[in-house]
């Protein structure tokens, strides 16, 4: 995958069809396409917001969620007490930022989506690299109070989780992009800002428990009709284990692993 400011080069988008009884798998190689932020054209001078924060040309496409850093949330009864729950550690708590993007009551949702971004390590990528996953930003924690528990923060429709949302609706397994067939209103989505599962860094089956259990009580598996799962790079990894883990989980009567779902990585 390129990493250049404005466009993705040559790379290859794998996606799995997962139901039950039968697994399809699909490879398609892309050469410059258009999905992230910007065209294939050659980089412009990137647009620096009054945060430091690299805005890649989006025609003025710009959305704003609230991003918040787990670890400020991970108390039991609170919105990521899954990660403590999981064991995992306080320094990947804090490190670990989603935005919610859209959220109905659980007796309400009939999708569930989740969109995420590569690799953030600090150490190699300083202020935080972009994804075409969630639309964020190159040097995005730039544009965020990093000490804080939750901060608002611009993101790009031009990122998948923009274009499934805005253009045409969040992608419905075994269904076309259709607002009528997978509304807002009743779809769980959110967005990983960075995930913490990083190369080296360990604690990848608690990390990976921890968003699997959290997914879970979004939504009850008789009443879910399809997941959606979306990742790049280490992202990537992140969703493909947890699409396992639904296809695998034997809870609720085996209800989850008869939920349709579709994989990109």
């Amino acid at each position: 995958m390129s990493r250049a400011t404005t466009h993705y080069g040559s790379f290859i988008l794998i996606t799995f069809w997962m139901t039950r009884p039968t697994l399809w798998m699909s490879a398609v190689v892309l050469s410059s396409v258009t999905l992230g932020c910007g065209g294939s054209t050659p980089d412009p001078t990137p647009v620096v917001d009054e945060n430091g924060q690299e805005q890649e040309d989006c025609d003025g496409m710009l959305e704003a969620y609230n991003l918040k850093r787990v670890g400020s949330y991970d108390g039991a009864g609170e919105a990521f007490h899954h990660w403590d729950d999981a064991g995992v550690s306080a320094s990947h708590r804090n490190d670990t930022w989603i935005a919610i993007a859209s959220e109905p009551a659980v007796a309400d949702t009939e999708y569930i989506s989740l969109f995420a971004a590569g690799q953030q390590n600090a150490l190699e990528f300083g202020a935080g690299y972009r994804a075409t996953a969630t639309g964020q930003f190159n040097k995005w924690r730039k544009a965020i109070d990093t000490g804080g528990p939750d901060d608002d923060i611009n993101t790009c429709k031009h990122g998948m989780l923009g274009r499934t949302k805005y253009d045409e609706g969040y992608q419905s397994p075994g269904e076309s992009f259709s607002t009528k067939r997978n509304p807002v209103d009743r779809t769980f989505a959110a967005a990983v800002f960075d995930t913490q599962l990083q190369w080296g860094a360990g604690e990848w089956e608690q990390i990976t428990d921890a968003y699997f259990e959290w997914l879970k009580s979004k939504g009850d598996p008789a009443r879910i009709k399809g997941i959606y799962l979306l990742g790049s790079s280490r992202g990537g990894c992140l969703v493909m284990m947890l699409a396992s883990r639904f296809q695998n989980e034997t809870s609720d009567g085996g209800l989850w692993k008869k939920v349709p779902i579709i994989v990109q990585g």
